[in-house]
């Protein structure tokens, strides 16, 4: 079947059937249907995915705005708000390093060059499972047969490490270097930066949009993404707005900028976190003669007025810290997955929690896992949620039946 390089579902099986961990979605079976030129994967249902968390109006670190009338329903009752954001943050994030650690950890590495939050998914319990690895990165990746398939082994197509496929990842979680479609980069270096994007978005401002052409939007196209330098709401609600109507949707921020297309994202990467100099990034794509894209010069800006959903109740935010090392120049300067793990956001702050039964890396040390939060575990947290949203689940996502 035809497939638009370099998404492979034929690579996608071959490369999940060699991985086992407990944050990666594992492959059940695949086969070939020759008559209809089809594979076919099965994978576990999980549906819930990280975007239905983050669009949720009390996921935060913040009050809800006072002077709404009809406030939606808080969904985590006798738990401190700001106390669930930090902790499912903590919890989700440290979950997906692990799976990103594993696979950057492979010899070759591998790495999955589309991490953002529709590819994570939580199951009942809270696990979370990195998916959709059909544009992964293996360099060592060995041609074998899938079931149904007749002939030798082979690949529908190869991608060579000397010219690899620079389209990959999805809009704002795509690194710099991209933009430039390179024949040769780190692509476990492409993770790190769409790792810091997503993390990035557990702290930008939450949306409200309505569907109603008469109510003024105070967050129209030019205003999506905040203005370095300015300090950013928490909450971003229609001017005029005093009671939240039933067609209204709730959505997050992304720290960068995609919907103008690769210029307008450099751009709006470079004026948060200044432009690349021959000193801050040497081999920077831009600096090469030739290049046709020349921006201006702009200073890095601080991130914290960005993220209004940060802790506030800590004089050192470390999950800022952790932010900015993922969003570094150039790409071998950027925090790993395994060295994030060992982060003090993980060992310094109290607990982590996680899913019951979770199985805690010994060699981290100064890591305690915990699993319940004020008598609620992860379950009870999540299912909470989904009640509480289950107009806006309803709505995005298919009928969600592992949740009743």
């Amino acid at each position: 079947m035809s497939q638009r390089k370099p998404h492979n579902v034929r690579n996608e099986a071959m490369i999940l059937s060699k991985l086992s961990h407990v944050n990666i979605v594992e492959i059940k079976s695949a086969f070939y249907h020759a008559q209809q030129d089809i594979y076919e994967l099965h994978m576990p249902y999980i549906d819930l995915p990280l975007t239905a968390i983050l669009s949720h109006p009390h996921f935060s670190a913040l009050p809800f705005p006072s002077y709404l009338q009809s406030p939606p329903l808080n969904p985590f009752s006798g738990i401190e708000l700001s106390k669930t954001h930090a902790s499912l943050t903590r919890s989700i994030m440290f979950q997906v390093l692990s799976a990103l650690a594993y696979i950057h950890g492979q010899n070759p590495p591998i790495a999955h060059r589309d991490i953002n939050p529709g590819n994570i998914l939580l199951t009942r319990n809270g696990t979370a499972k990195l998916v959709d690895f059909g544009i992964a990165w293996d360099p060592g990746l060995e041609p074998c047969s899938i079931v149904g398939e007749d002939g030798t082994p082979g690949f529908d197509w190869e991608e060579d490490p000397e010219d690899m496929c620079g389209q990959v990842a999805t809009g704002p979680y795509r690194a710099p270097e991209l933009m430039y479609s390179p024949k040769v980069y780190d692509a476990c270096s492409t993770d790190l930066w769409s790792t810091g994007v997503m993390m990035a978005s557990f702290y930008t401002p939450i949306h409200l949009d309505l569907d109603d052409d008469d109510i003024s939007s105070s967050d129209s196209s030019d205003n999506n993404h905040a203005t370095p330098g300015s300090t950013t709401p928490g909450y971003v609600i229609p001017s005029g707005l005093q009671e939240i109507p039933h067609q209204a949707n709730w959505r997050r921020d992304t720290i960068f900028d995609a919907t103008r297309g690769e210029i307008a994202l450099l751009w709006s990467i470079f004026r948060v976190m200044g432009t690349p100099s021959t000193a801050s990034w040497p081999d920077f794509p831009g600096h090469q003669e030739g290049s046709l894209i020349r921006f201006r010069d702009a200073e890095r800006q601080p991130l914290a007025p960005l993220l209004p959903h940060l802790p506030i109740d800590v004089s050192e935010p470390t999950p800022l810290k952790m932010i900015e090392a993922f969003l570094a120049y150039p790409p071998a300067q950027r925090l790993t997955a395994t060295q994030a793990l060992r982060h003090s956001w993980f060992t310094d702050e109290g607990p982590v929690l996680l899913p019951v039964g979770y199985p805690v890396d010994p060699e981290i040390t100064g890591l305690q896992p915990a699993y319940q939060l004020e008598g609620k575990n992860l379950e009870d947290i999540l299912s909470s949620l989904v009640r509480t949203q289950e107009r806006l689940v309803n709505e995005k996502m298919e009928p969600r039946d592992e949740w009743d």
